[in-house]
């Protein structure tokens, strides 16, 4: 969840129809429905491989579409061995830049940052520097940091 959040607000002032899924059923369906121009998707999910899983709904739904994987992932091996087998199209690492990350998803496309910068930003759109992605910045970590922490280690936080 925390990640779907973060590329929202990455991709917010971009020309892109956005689609996001919290799991390989909602990716099927996602694709099925309207074949993306590009598939994102985290090295690990829930503990399962991200790119194997990219692979089968792609191929379940008869596509060919690059695949970008996003990862915290340190060492280059499985990463490098992805991209020379052909299955991804390159690796962007965490932790991510809110103000340049969906910039720098789309040159994967060939989408010049011309072209991205003459769109006409949609009402309500975050500049990067701003007070509100700042506090959503900070309030996606701290949400996090909830995230991994137990019942009781919660409620002693609020007490």
């Amino acid at each position: 969840p925390t990640m779907l959040a973060v590329f929202t607000i990455a991709f917010r002032r971009l020309p892109v129809h956005l689609m996001l899924a919290e799991n390989e059923g909602e990716a099927q369906h996602c694709v099925e429905h309207t074949p993306p121009d590009l598939f994102l998707v985290d090295l690990q999910l829930h503990g399962k491989n991200g790119v194997e899983m990219a692979v089968r709904v792609l191929q379940g739904a008869g596509q060919r579409v690059p695949i970008i994987v996003v990862t915290a992932e340190t060492r280059h091996d499985p990463i490098d061995s992805y991209v020379r087998s052909g299955r991804c199209l390159g690796c962007v690492r965490k932790p991510i830049a809110l103000g340049t990350f969906g910039a720098d998803i789309l040159r994967y496309l060939s989408i010049s940052t011309n072209e991205i910068g003459t769109q006409p930003m949609h009402p309500g759109s975050l500049s990067p520097a701003s007070l509100e992605v700042k506090f959503l910045t900070s309030a996606l970590a701290e949400a996090h940091d909830f995230c991994l922490r137990g019942d009781p280690d919660l409620w002693e936080t609020a007490c």
